[in-house]
């Protein structure tokens, strides 16, 4: 019966108190920096600077319904309990309201490994509602497995890190839907039990990086950006159910060619049987002390624990830009991949950045 979990309760609660729209007044990048004191009603001020702003609060401040929801995110290892006069904390996470779902991912920063942005938004835009089971790959918090599962199917969220997978079950349960996710501590595919999917969905480590260069796990895709996803489609063929689709996305190294990587996603693709079709939507410069040879290079030195300072920035960058020219990349585009079985396979490439060549929105044409 809806409600009877402790967080489920909570998720119920949080919406009928008005925290939900309060927070969709924001877009998700802005719901935590938007959120200053001066436009926080004071009946949900408590809750805000819980769940939203990293900060202490004391227990007598909050309603008695979400303890228990609390103590179930403490037995987890997700909340802390503490003082004399008891308060609540979860510093390192931030609970935001995204497509009518509540998650909790971790606090933006270089050093997170409970990942949640924007490309998961545009992933979750990309995938079609057909029913049936579904494969999370790389799940993290769970973000794709809660959207799919609202939506009646039934997932399987593959996650590496075992903290992540423990909050993809709270998110679940948050939402009301853990009867329809099993989150699963895999490598991909190592400890997924046999069995096909009507669709797999797959978030990544996917960012092109120079090798060499320090990165966060969660965003590093090797050196053309291709590194984990040539893994995931290689087992792809015993994994897609008749008439079933895989779905990922990633920023990939490219010089003249688009990718780097395609004469190895044509030969997979003749090798497995897939249909291979990538949508570029946009590009950055690369390999020219640009301004995302910056944005790595500062990534990088933050990932580090390293002071980003004028001078090692310059530093980083200049390796950076070094790293991307040997290996014959003056760009990164920005892509989504959709694979199906296909008996000679084959790779397409829809390119909508043509129409906008200067165009840097990420995973957005315009």
């Amino acid at each position: 019966m809806p409600g009877h979990d402790p967080l489920e309760r909570l998720g119920l609660h949080l919406e009928r108190v008005g925290l939900a729209d309060l927070l969709c007044s924001y877009t998700p990048a802005a719901q935590t920096s938007a959120l200053t004191d001066s436009v926080i009603p004071p009946g949900l001020l408590p809750l805000v600077e819980l769940f939203c702003l990293g900060r202490e609060v004391p227990e007598a401040d909050l309603d008695p319904v979400i303890v228990p929801a609390l103590e179930d995110l403490t037995n987890a290892g997700f909340a802390t309990r503490s003082g004399p006069r008891p308060t609540w904390s979860i510093r390192d996470l931030v609970l935001q309201r995204v497509h009518g779902l509540w998650l909790l991912a971790g606090r933006p920063s270089a050093q997170r490994t409970l990942y949640f942005g924007a490309d998961s938004l545009a992933l979750a835009d990309r995938i079609p509602l057909v029913g049936g089971s579904a494969l999370d790959l790389c799940s993290g918090p769970g973000f794709q497995s809660l959207w799919l599962a609202s939506r009646g199917m039934r997932v399987t969220g593959c996650e590496i890190n075992e903290r992540a997978v423990h909050l993809c079950g709270v998110n679940a349960r948050l939402n009301g839907v853990q009867d329809r996710v099993h989150p699963l501590r895999s490598d991909l595919y190592a400890e997924l039990p046999e069995g096909s999917f009507d669709v797999v969905v797959a978030n990544p480590p996917m960012v092109a990086v120079p090798p060499g260069i320090p990165y966060p796990f969660v965003g590093d895709g090797g050196p053309d950006g291709f590194g984990v996803i040539l893994r995931i489609i290689e087992e792809l063929p015993g994994r897609l159910a008749p008439r079933g689709n895989a779905y990922t996305l990633g920023v990939a190294a490219a010089g003249d060619e688009l990718p780097l990587a395609l004469d190895a996603l044509r030969s997979e693709a003749r090798r497995l049987g897939l249909r291979m079709r990538l949508t570029v939507t946009s590009e950055h410069g690369a390999g020219s002390g640009s301004t995302w040879d910056r944005a790595i290079a500062a990534t990088s030195l933050s990932f580090e624990g390293s002071a980003v300072t004028q001078s090692s920035l310059e530093e980083r960058t200049i390796q950076v830009s070094q790293g991307y020219a040997d290996l014959g990349a003056h760009r990164v585009v920005f892509f989504f991949m959709a694979v199906a079985e296909e008996q000679h396979g084959s790779v397409g490439i829809l390119d909508v950045r043509a129409e906008h060549p200067q165009n840097h929105q990420g995973w957005y044409a315009a």
